[in-house]
């Protein structure tokens, strides 16, 4: 019995480790709609921050000092 166990076990296992390949490969198309998602995501954070620098009595942005 304890040997049927390990034998399913190491099938499961090396079965796990031949597919992982399989679902790390990215098409070139996941690539562009995470690149653009990231994209946009980045704008809107770039917007909210410029929205907070304008309120009323927001800290001025960053200074860049020689």
């Amino acid at each position: 019995m304890d040997a049927l166990t390990f034998l399913g076990r190491a099938l499961l296992f090396w079965t796990f480790l031949i597919t992982l390949p399989v679902h790390a490969v990215t098409l070139p198309g996941d690539r562009d709609l995470a690149r653009e998602r990231q994209q946009r995501l980045l704008q809107e954070q770039q917007q909210r921050l410029d929205e907070l620098q304008s309120l009323p009595g927001a800290l001025p942005g960053p200074s860049v000092d020689s």
